[in-house]
């Protein structure tokens, strides 16, 4: 009595079918990627037998691997072969192995390995840091990590946790998990960051994305900067808060001398340290008591966009005294910004030269 070496292969209705002969077909896979498959051998007799050796038909293709120890099968044992497919190169890929067998009721059992490489491609947007730029304290910002899909073929990518020291719970998922991921041919997945400034200055993280590594860079360096507020104005001053005594940045535009009767024209700057753009409106100016309006406006626009990423507009006004000595008056705004919803810009002027007296 002999043993009966078979393969066992699925049939089109997922029947068992016992073949002598079997094709593995790994179909496409991205180059770089490693595609497992699994072969059963089945002994089908009355006896037992052996596979001793594998033998490679001709020039063997060594995108196919594989791992084999010489083994014995008893009557109705089964057993299982891994086969894997990494290709480095594209194309279609085809290679044979032969099983050697003794003491069965044939020599040999055959396989037909089969694949195709498909070049991949992994974009990352951005490509080397995600800055999340200035955000004023107490507010946040989310934006969105691109991971891109530029191949024809599907393919899974880890999107790992968010480490750092320095500055813990600064950064964030927004709506997202951590975890595996299929990103669809030609298609993309956005991975939403949020930024929550923890301190003034600068705040740095890392993302991990450790598979698959056709998506550089693997550590995603993350950054931002922490500030009061990203609406400034200048010209600034340091003065001292009357209530508290303490010290605090102020936006004064000082128009010096100037004669009565004169005018003199200053310009005040808005600046967008922001994401977004900023709408400044609103615009009211508060005179000095008992001196008329030497203060003015020199514009009809009712409002203006500060442009984000450092943008700047400049809004011009006048001085134009009537009477001597030092006046002192306002301008009061309005923006949409989450955190200076309204803001003022001190004005001061003197009526007359440096040596008169009131």
């Amino acid at each position: 009595m002999v043993g009966e070496p078979f393969f066992e292969e699925f049939g089109p209705t997922g029947e068992v079918q016992l073949v002598t002969s079997t094709l593995v077909d790994f179909g496409p896979a991205l180059i770089g990627d490693r595609i497992e498959r699994k072969l059963v051998v089945r002994n089908d007799g009355r006896g037992s037998f052996r596979v001793d050796s594998v033998e490679e038909g001709g020039v063997y293709d060594p995108a196919f691997r594989y791992q084999f120890e010489p083994f014995a099968l008893d009557v109705g044992e089964r057993k299982e072969l891994v086969f894997y497919f990494e290709p480095s190169a594209p194309g279609d890929r085809e290679a044979e192995l032969t099983l050697l067998v003794s003491d069965g009721s044939i020599d040999e059992l055959s396989v037909q390995l089969k694949g195709r490489a498909v070049e991949g491609g992994c974009l990352l947007s951005p490509e080397d840091a995600l800055s999340l730029g200035s955000v004023a304290l107490g507010t946040s910002f989310t934006k969105q990590l691109r991971i891109r899909n530029t191949s024809n073929l599907d393919w899974d990518v880890t999107v790992g946790e968010i480490s750092s020291e320095l500055d813990p719970g600064a950064f964030k998922f927004s709506n997202f998990e951590p975890g595996d991921y299929t990103v669809a041919a030609n298609g993309e997945l956005l991975v939403s960051i949020e930024f929550t400034p923890t301190h003034l200055g600068e705040h740095k993280a890392f993302l991990h994305i450790p598979a698959p590594s056709m998506c550089q860079p693997s550590i995603m360096e993350l950054g931002g900067i922490g500030v009061d507020s990203v609406l400034e104005c200048e010209p600034r001053v340091l003065a001292t808060d009357p209530e508290t005594g303490a010290e605090r940045w102020v936006c004064r535009l000082d128009f010096g001398f100037v004669n009565p009767n004169s005018e003199a024209v200053a310009s005040t700057r808005f600046r967008n340290l922001g994401n977004t753009d900023i709408s400044i409106t609103g615009f009211e100016l508060s005179q000095p008591p008992g001196k008329g309006e030497p203060f003015g406006l020199e514009t009809t626009e009712e409002s203006f966009v500060v442009p984000a990423g450092g943008g700047e507009v400049e809004l011009s006004l006048s001085f134009a005294p009537t009477l001597l000595g030092l006046q002192l008056g306002r301008l009061y705004y309005l923006s949409d910004d989450a955190k200076t919803g309204e803001g003022e810009v001190e004005l001061m002027g003197t009526g007359g030269g440096p040596d008169i007296e009131v």
